[in-house]
């Protein structure tokens, strides 16, 4: 019985990194693959969360600090009642 090669390791990660692509652009909820437009949604969606969350811990701070809702609107382009019934539920979790 003849002993087959093992893969390079330059192979090896080359299989390793096209699966990962496949796990990464996989769309459980249709069971097929994401396209790269599809992709770039879900991607943004993710960097937006990120980034709303990042808002949100940065929001508590200032307000920790003394900085009032009117300035917290100001900065945000949007009213301090708008700015403090969209943000101040939220400042709990973002600690």
């Amino acid at each position: 019985m003849k002993k087959k090669n093992p893969k390079s390791g330059r192979r090896a990660l080359e299989d390793i990194e096209a699966f990962l692509k496949d796990v990464e652009t996989w769309d459980d909820l249709n069971e097929r693959k994401l396209s790269k437009e599809e992709m770039a949604i879900t991607s943004a969606l993710l960097e937006r969360s990120i980034w709303d969350r990042e808002l949100c811990r940065t929001i508590s701070i200032a307000r920790t600090s003394g900085t009032t809702w009117e300035r917290i609107g100001q900065l945000l382009g949007i009213s301090p009642q708008a700015a403090h019934k969209k943000y101040a539920p939220l400042m709990k979790d973002a600690s």
